[in-house]
């Protein structure tokens, strides 16, 4: 007399139990969810830009500059650094720029540093 066994062996090592189908479906699912969150994610981060505006009222004298503040577009940003510099009648002798996405860089003092530097 023959013992015969209908059992298919698998990585998972459960299929002798009938979980194997239900396992992968869950790890399928599983890497489906987790795709799923980083594409957001990284699509959310290419979406958010934030441009700081840096106003030189003397563009040949680049260390005296004023922050004026942080806006979602490159035009919002030029549009407010062209005001501040009218503010501070400075729109024939100074110059402007506006920043994507700066960080403060702890070893060189006051600068920042940013992605993209544009007029």
């Amino acid at each position: 007399m023959q013992l015969r066994h209908n059992y298919v062996l698998q990585p998972t090592g459960l299929a002798s139990l009938g979980c194997g189908r239900q396992l992968n479906t869950a790890l399928g699912t599983m890497k489906i969810r987790i795709i799923s969150i980083v594409t957001v994610t990284l699509f959310l981060s290419a979406c958010s830009q934030d441009w700081e505006g840096f106003v030189y009222p003397n563009k040949h004298d680049l260390t005296n500059h004023i922050g004026v503040g942080h806006h979602k577009s490159l035009e919002e940003c030029r549009a407010a650094s062209i005001a501040a510099l009218n503010k501070v009648s400075s729109v024939e002798r100074g110059d402007y720029e506006c920043g994507l996405n700066c960080k403060a860089d702890g070893g060189l003092g006051d600068l920042k540093v940013c992605e993209e530097t544009l007029r």
